[in-house]
């Protein structure tokens, strides 16, 4: 009861205060106070009826301290991220597009805790000439500005794929956009056409790694297509982006990615690969079963260090 007593006072007061407690022990309760807002309040307590002394209240206060701005930053980090992933969510497709010819699924799963919420995005919508636009990509760095940078860089995306223009020439004009915007920052993306009719897939990359293709008998390998730089690196040497194009049979899946879901602290790149390929190494039915699969296998309880994005396409 001492101690809750205690407690309301420094609560009110914002003071250190003594009181004294059952087997004759004596309570200090301290503020903990960070940028001037009070978070809460410490008790220590000791035996012997003594008080303490100036000098331990002086070195309480200053642990108090330090304690309450570690907790008030703790706060502040989880509204800023929790601010984030909301922007993030919101900029993203509501739904994917139903095209003849194809099914699709998509995830979006942000890091665990304490992780920061990066930039990933995908996006999937049909075009005028009856294929269907897909992108995925990753802006570099954190927080709401880099899920602010994604919002951007969708919304050009996918108004240059409307205009007919290739892969290569929609990263091309992409990426005179991130240079023209004021605010320099590097993301990877990968940008396609897929035509279901013809069952052939147009892609270039700017940076971003290849998508895997699982086949109807269930093997798994990248696709190997030319790796642009990433956008916002500028004018290197002349290098500009390359469209590759491949068939894709009816029955396989196409799993486009971020490096979210295969690259750890634990585990590097290409070993992450390997899990991917080793993990999607079967046949799946259903998109939608291809993305739980692989975020069970390799991001299981939401514990990656960064986010990660899917977007599987299965021709029909």
């Amino acid at each position: 009861a001492g101690v809750d007593v205690g407690v309301a006072a420094v609560l009110a007061t914002r003071r250190p205060r003594h009181t004294r407690v059952a087997g004759g022990r004596v309570a200090l309760t301290l503020p903990l106070i960070a940028r001037g807002h009070q978070v809460g309040a410490f008790t220590v307590s000791r035996r012997g009826g003594v008080l303490w002394r100036p000098t331990d209240i002086d070195y309480l206060s200053d642990l108090g301290h330090r304690l309450a701005l570690a907790l008030d930053n703790a706060a502040r980090y989880e509204a800023e991220r929790s601010v984030a992933v909301t922007l993030q969510r919101s900029l993203l497709p509501t739904e994917l597009p139903a095209v003849d010819g194809v099914r699709l699924a998509a995830r979006y799963q942000p890091g665990g805790a304490g992780a920061s919420v990066g930039g990933d995005w995908y996006d999937a919508f049909p075009l005028p000439d009856g294929g269907i636009g897909l992108a995925i990509g990753d802006v570099m760095g954190r927080g709401v500005r880099a899920a602010a940078i994604m919002g951007q860089l969708r919304a050009a995306l996918r108004g240059y794929a409307l205009e007919n223009l290739g892969p290569a020439e929609v990263l091309t004009r992409l990426d005179a956009f991130v240079e023209a915007s004021g605010e320099p920052h590097l993301s990877t993306c990968i940008c396609a056409r897929y035509d279901p009719a013809a069952r052939e897939l147009r892609l270039a990359s700017a940076g971003h790694l290849p998508p895997l293709l699982v086949t109807a008998a269930g093997h798994s390998t990248h696709l190997e297509l030319p790796i642009g730089l990433p956008l916002g690196v500028g004018d290197v040497d002349g290098i500009t982006y390359a469209d590759h194009v491949t068939q894709v049979a009816a029955g396989s899946l196409l799993l486009f990615y971020t490096d979210g879901l295969i690259e750890t602290r634990a585990q590097s790149l290409d070993d992450g690969i390997r899990a991917l390929e080793a993990a999607t190494g079967r046949v799946f039915l259903d998109p939608e079963e291809a993305c739980d699969h692989v975020l069970a296998v390799l991001a299981g309880g939401n514990a990656n260090d960064d986010d990660t994005t899917l977007l599987a396409v299965r021709p029909t």
